[in-house]
């Protein structure tokens, strides 16, 4: 176990650490989850949707065609510039 004054001694090392990464990581994380659960309109109103969101990309058919291309776009993607990359 570390003693006190060791453990004042890791403080100031720690806390820029979890400062930029609540504001780079955590800040983004929430404000994401906030957005996408929030109904907004052509006048700038918002009101809160819940997962209504989340349910409307789930049940549509063209969510999974697209994720579908973007995944064969970034493997195809990845596969031809990966060689080129170790070459040079």
């Amino acid at each position: 176990m570390l003693r006190r004054a060791q453990r004042r001694i890791i403080v100031p090392f720690v806390l820029p650490a979890f400062a930029l990464l609540g504001v780079f990581f955590f800040y983004p994380l929430i404000k994401t989850i906030i957005i996408s659960t929030t109904r907004y309109s052509r006048t700038g109103r918002t009101a809160p949707a819940g997962l209504d969101n989340y349910r409307a990309v789930l049940t549509d058919g063209k969510y999974f065609e697209t994720l579908n291309n973007s995944m064969l776009f970034a493997v195809i993607g990845g596969a031809m510039l990966f060689p080129l990359a170790i070459a040079i």
